[in-house]
């Protein structure tokens, strides 16, 4: 005879009821975690090493992403560039600069048209462990009026008001201008408003941020992150502590390159945002010219310093204030023009 059907003990009335409720709470907790935003990595074609990393990185914290084709400075035709450039800009600006900052106006643009909130990578960051989770806390804490939301970041970001070594990176924060009142918010000790952050290597943006940006950002004027952030109608947050820093490791915003000469304690100023020494030394600031001398973060600053020390010592030395005004007249000027570069459209 054929075997008969194991049949499988009834369940209680209370049993039932103790797997609806199980049921019942596993789909609120589900629905109470939020939706990841669809992501964009921005790369350049040639880029294929880059893009690996970046990949590797995304799928270690389960997200699928898009990758987005960065704009090649280089290759801009001259209508192109006196189109989506300023005046200014086509003459001191590197066309690594302009690529980068014409590739976030693409993802601004991309996050308009679909009308959903977009996650954007550089391909050089690096995720910081258990990326999704936190991700998930942070868009749940959200104020309903948020425009960007900075997963990574440098510069003026820390929420308790330590800016590097000594409080340094304050200067580039005035120079830059676009300061914001620092402030956390109640019962999210994740999220914080930053004095001034730089830094596009990895930030979420919704469509009415990304509307706002398109409008307050028309053409390439300076670094992206300078103008971006800058904007004080941007209602922006960042999250605490970062969720992703950058490799620094090599530049594709036309900058210098060669760090084997720095010790190797030496090599980190900011462990908090990952900032390191080559990549303070070796951004650029500004190029005079077509082919001309390029000015970078750590280089402007280091002669600047030098040229500090030798003005109070001449003064000193010849009871005459002439060089010292001459360099106050240059560290205003090189302020000024940083100024200028930022705010023209």
């Amino acid at each position: 005879p054929d075997a008969q059907p194991t049949l499988l003990p009834a369940l209680s009335r209370a049993e039932g009821r103790m797997l609806g409720l199980g049921a019942f709470l596993l789909a609120s907790a589900a629905a109470d975690v939020p939706r990841l935003p669809r992501a964009l990595v921005i790369n350049l074609p040639r880029h294929e090493a880059r893009l690996a990393k970046v990949r590797a990185e995304l799928r270690a914290a389960e997200l699928p992403f898009e990758r987005m084709p960065a704009v090649d400075g280089r290759a801009l035709p001259a209508d192109a560039l006196r189109a989506n450039v300023t005046a200014l800009g086509r003459h001191l600006l590197t066309s690594g600069m302009i690529g980068c900052f014409l590739s976030h106006r693409r993802c601004w643009l991309k996050c308009v048209e679909t009308g959903q909130p977009l996650i954007v990578f550089e391909d050089d960051a690096v995720l910081m462990p258990e990326f999704r989770r936190r991700l998930q806390a942070a868009m749940a804490d959200l104020p309903e009026a948020w425009d960007v939301l900075l997963l990574g970041a440098f510069g003026c970001v820390r929420p308790d008001g330590i800016y590097g070594p000594g409080g340094i990176f304050r200067l580039f924060g005035w120079m830059g201008g676009g300061t914001r009142r620092i402030r956390t918010l109640p019962g999210r000790a994740g999220l914080h408003v930053p004095w001034r952050p730089y830094g596009t290597h990895a930030y979420m943006v919704s469509p009415s941020g990304a509307k706002k940006l398109l409008a307050a950002c028309p053409r390439a004027n300076y670094h992206v992150d300078n103008v971006a952030w800058g904007v004080k109608s941007l209602n922006l947050y960042c999250v605490h502590p970062l969720m992703a820093k950058q490799t620094h490791s090599d530049t594709t915003v036309g900058g210098l390159s060669g760090e084997e000469w720095i010790p190797k304690f030496f090599t980190q100023v900011d462990p908090y945002t990952g900032v390191s020494f080559s990549w303070a030394w070796n951004t650029p600031v500004i190029k005079l010219g077509p082919s001309g001398i390029l000015l970078t973060v750590g280089r402007s600053f280091g002669s600047g310093m030098i040229a500090l020390a030798a003005a109070i010592l001449h003064a000193v030395l010849t009871r005459s204030p002439t060089a010292l005004i001459a360099w106050a007249v240059y560290a205003i000027a090189f302020g000024a023009t940083i100024r200028i570069l930022s705010t023209q459209r």
